[in-house]
């Protein structure tokens, strides 16, 4: 499946945050940050509202740590 947006994911111990040269979003929990991250993308106007995109996030392995496991998200999100 391709996507429509790529973003690195990373966490900080406490929040997780998504990234790329254009959009940053950050939550708590992974539901918080969809939910930033939505909002984020809706206030930029990088895609049009009403929009159904696919989402890929690269987890940045520099900030792997005995708590985190590397791996990779793959969300849809309506905008």
């Amino acid at each position: 499946m391709k996507a429509d947006l790529e973003l690195t994911l990373s966490h900080d111990g406490d929040k997780w945050t998504v990234h790329n040269d254009v959009l940053t979003a950050m939550g708590d929990t992974f539901e918080s940050l969809d939910k930033e991250l939505t909002r984020t993308i809706r206030l930029s106007g990088y895609f049009p509202s009403g929009s159904k995109i696919k989402v890929f996030m690269d987890f940045d392995g520099r900030y792997y740590n005995e708590s985190n496991r590397y791996f990779h998200r793959f969300i849809k999100l309506d905008i």
